[in-house]
């Protein structure tokens, strides 16, 4: 079968090889599926019985990942996969060939059950869509809860290059690395008995990481960016983020105060104004906000502004004259614009955050990190705001002040 060459303009989804269907609806649609491959393939009585295993693992996981993606996305969606063949890495089932997955999709997709959108090289990524004549074999309406993660998928990830060509880094681990990944374990194992919803909705298993930056390959260090990412509460307008609840509960939203220039004016060695550190700029202040990270965050001059900020400011503003206005409100940092210091900073973020999650969770309380803060149930507002100005002064020596939104 011809793939499809159709334009994409439906919303795409990250194919997770750690999904595994736990419905058994979606099982016997695996098992199904996978015997119908066996019976178009020549000689499959060939196979090891660890092959076959393996090969069987390989379609459950594909369901899985539609299942999942019709539950939060609708049948329109498509999973994003990628084609390329290469060395396996520490982030990777290690059991599951590129090979072999991709004679799956040619194989499902021959038999008219997958639809695929071939990638071109460094331009557009393969994306699969489960065809009519699949859809009608899933339940009528899937649901998140038929779906799991396996444990053992990598949570410390280091990263090198730049923003359009960045790739893992196949580290080696270290008593450090260790540490660090059995935190997050302890902060993903949190929630696998909290339900989490979107506007009434129930939404998929939570698998947050750390993301560690590194100039090159050879250099496996862990002391650049570390944010932590991988919760869809990461990538939606705070507007939205409104509609989550925890275990039925509605949320609270705590950040720290003016974080990045604050930390700024820690890293170097003065002790940060009081207030609010984005007010009083001639700028809106999500203006300055957005500013002041794009000056901490770049490397050189601020010459053009970014998209955001031109929508706000409009005409008659440049990257000269935010910069110059960011200095004479902040003169103490601004040697740091345009340094990339903005990497250590949110560095200093994640060692003063994670800490605060794992007190939080000592305390039976469960809450969804952001990069400057977190969502907590409503009700456990002042106990997660002690444990931010805590860990803040344990780590930085200094009290940060935090907000409830």
């Amino acid at each position: 079968m011809e793939p499809s060459r159709e334009p994409i303009v439906t919303k795409a989804v990250r194919y997770d090889e750690w999904l595994v269907p736990t419905n058994p609806h979606l099982l016997d649609l695996a098992q199904s599926l996978y015997n119908e491959l066996e019976a178009n393939t020549p000689s499959p009585a060939l196979f090891h019985p660890k092959t076959a295993a393996r090969k069987l693992a390989m379609v459950q996981c594909l369901i899985a990942n539609f299942a999942l993606l019709i539950a939060l996305n609708g049948s329109e969606a498509s999973l994003i996969i990628s084609a390329k063949n290469g060395a396996r890495t520490r982030y990777q089932r290690s059991e599951f060939a590129k090979k072999a997955f991709m004679g799956i999709v040619r194989g499902l997709e021959s038999l008219g059950y997958i639809v695929r959108h071939p990638g071109i090289a460094n331009k557009v990524q393969t994306t699969l869509k489960p065809s009519e004549s699949l859809l009608a074999l899933f339940p009528k309406q899937p649901h998140p809860h038929m779906v799991s993660r396996l444990e053992g998928a990598e949570t410390i990830w280091l990263m090198c290059g730049s923003k359009k060509n960045r790739k893992p880094v196949n580290y080696s681990d270290t008593p450090r690395t260790n540490t660090m990944r059995a935190e997050m374990e302890t902060i993903n194992a949190s929630y696998r008995d909290v339900e989490i919803t979107l506007h009434g909705n129930p939404q998929g298993p939570v698998h947050l990481v750390r993301m560690f930056r590194t100039g090159s390959p050879d250099e496996e260090r862990f002391d650049s960016h570390g944010r932590i990412f991988g919760g869809f509460w990461h990538y939606l307008p705070r507007v939205q983020r409104q509609g989550i609840k925890l275990n039925g509960r509605p949320i609270a939203e705590l950040d720290f105060s003016s974080m990045f220039p604050r930390l700024a004016y820690l890293a170097a060695g003065e002790i940060p104004p009081d207030g609010d550190l984005y007010a009083d700029i001639g700028l809106p202040r999500e203006a300055a906000k957005v500013a002041m990270a794009a000056l901490l965050w770049r490397n050189g001059p601020m010459r053009r502004l970014p998209d955001k900020l031109k929508e706000v400011l409009g005409p008659g503003w440049n990257g000269n004259r935010v910069t110059a206005a960011l200095a004479l409100k902040h003169p103490t940092i601004s040697n740091m614009f345009g340094t990339s210091c903005g990497l250590h900073l949110a560095y200093l973020k994640s060692q003063i955050l994670v800490p605060t999650l794992l007190k939080l969770i000592n305390r039976d309380i469960v809450t969804l990190p952001l990069h400057d803060g977190l969502l907590c149930e409503k009700g456990h507002e002042a106990e997660c705001r002690s444990a931010m100005e805590d860990a803040s002064e344990e780590f930085l020596g200094t009290r940060l002040p935090v907000g409830i939104k």
